[in-house]
């Protein structure tokens, strides 16, 4: 039995429900969350105390390249795929609206979160209106053959 006896084979099973809920769902959700983690965590442990000291204005431009980068990763998630990394951008998109939600010291630092976050609910909705399709059944589905590229190269 070689792979394409596997493929046929096991094709509908390595797609389930519990494969997506218990598989897909906690590493994408883990994935999107260690990509914010990763970022704090920098602007934690290289900043100074956010309590005793305003922010600068570089200060202020990392952190609109930060979020800029959050917004871009949850784009990039969006369209990995045609339903996209759904989960992942959740997490961003939970992160955003957490941050525009506790940063109110610097009224540029809170309204480009809330910017970035309203950026970022768009690629949501773009990864679950992906997900309506993929199961409903509506839209174009190439099939193998279909999907074959022109010039074979091997």
């Amino acid at each position: 039995m070689g792979p394409p006896e596997l493929h046929r084979r096991f094709r509908f099973a390595l797609f389930s429900t519990a494969d997506e809920l218990f598989v897909h769902l906690p590493f994408s959700l883990y994935h999107g969350w260690t990509t914010i983690l990763v970022v704090l965590t920098a602007f934690e442990a290289f900043g100074v105390n956010a309590h005793t000291t305003k922010a600068g204005v570089w200060t202020k431009v990392l952190v609109f390249l930060a979020l800029f980068f959050f917004e871009a990763t949850s784009a990039t998630y969006a369209f990995s795929t045609a339903e996209g990394d759904l989960p992942a951008s959740i997490a961003i998109c939970f992160a955003l609206f957490a941050i525009f939600a506790e940063q109110r010291s610097s009224a540029f630092i809170h309204w480009s979160a809330l910017g970035f976050a309203v950026l970022s609910l768009v690629w949501v909705v773009k990864g679950a209106y992906g997900i309506v399709v993929r199961t409903t059944g509506h839209g174009i589905r190439l099939e193998d053959p279909e999907r074959a590229p022109l010039v074979g190269g091997n």
